[in-house]
């Protein structure tokens, strides 16, 4: 059975049992194909907190690659990023969980003779081992360029993640191979709006558990699943959109994805984000 879209959301009790949270995805959520935030979607959102709804990002990201998108948004946070493996709220760490040298090496090692891309996400700086065309087009996505450093001199201590990608035209598996010999770490896949045939993996610590966090944040907030709102497009975005009580699938994320929550939206090109805020805030 298809999942409804959102124009079938039904009324919202906003006096007596109204949203409370919002969680937002960056890379084909807030952003579209071109790595692009709207005006409408700002403007939405604005509207959204002006309702008393708290937002943040829930993204792969790192803390600093949402600068720019932070200064136009203003969330309130508290913010989750490399997919859940870094969250802190009110001065307490509520996630902190890294790749140890020898588990990072090992991937990199593996990857490297495949001819895998890869990326590797310190606490404030990436790295990567030479140019390309993929590294230039994920930079301009994240509008923070990389440090270009061999891969056998990329400094020895813990990452919070990396990532992976792999042009699926050339290797129609993907990176499933891959992650079949590194069973004890978390693959959040994903892909880049602009590069729709590569596909792409976040390589997390495996103790890295999102519906866990999902769930201690909202007992530190004091809020109830069903007060919270969750968007996203992509297969790491699966747990905020099951586990929040109003999960929104973009209209560019997978039927996989869209299973996994309870509306679809638009496209982020067609400002997905903007509309269903507008039909949540529409159904009071």
């Amino acid at each position: 059975m298809d999942t409804p879209s959102i124009d079938h959301l039904p009324p919202i009790d906003w006096a007596g049992n109204p949203l409370r949270m919002a969680f937002f995805d960056v890379d084909g959520t807030l952003l579209d194909r071109d790595g692009h935030l709207s005006e409408a979607t700002c403007t939405a959102i604005a509207a959204l907190k002006a309702r008393g709804v708290r937002t943040a990002f829930a993204t792969g990201r790192p803390p600093f690659a949402v600068s720019a998108l932070q200064q136009r948004l203003k969330l309130d946070g508290p913010h989750v990023f490399y997919t859940g493996a870094l969250c802190h709220f009110a001065g307490t760490l509520l996630a902190d969980q890294c790749l140890e040298p020898a588990q990072w090496r090992s991937v990199v090692e593996v990857a490297t003779a495949c001819d895998v891309h890869c990326e590797i996400y310190y606490e404030d700086h990436y790295c990567t081992a030479y140019e390309s065309d993929i590294v230039s087009e994920h930079a301009r996505h994240l509008g923070v360029k990389p440090h270009i450093v061999p891969a056998d001199q990329w400094p020895l201590r813990p990452a919070y993640k990396l990532l992976l990608g792999v042009d699926t035209r050339r290797v129609p598996a993907g990176l499933l191979a891959l992650e079949a010999q590194f069973t004890s770490l978390h693959f959040a896949y994903a892909h880049l709006p602009s590069r729709p045939h590569w596909q792409f993996a976040s390589v997390v610590a495996g103790s890295v558990n999102k519906t866990g966090l999902f769930e201690s944040l909202l007992a530190r907030l004091g809020h109830s699943a069903g007060a919270v709102v969750a968007f996203g497009d992509g297969g790491s975005d699966m747990a905020f959109l099951q586990a929040a009580g109003l999960g929104i699938a973009m209209g560019n994320a997978s039927a996989q994805v869209q299973a996994a929550a309870n509306f679809v939206t638009r496209s982020s090109c067609e400002d997905g984000v903007a509309y269903a805020i507008s039909r949540l805030l529409a159904r009071a």
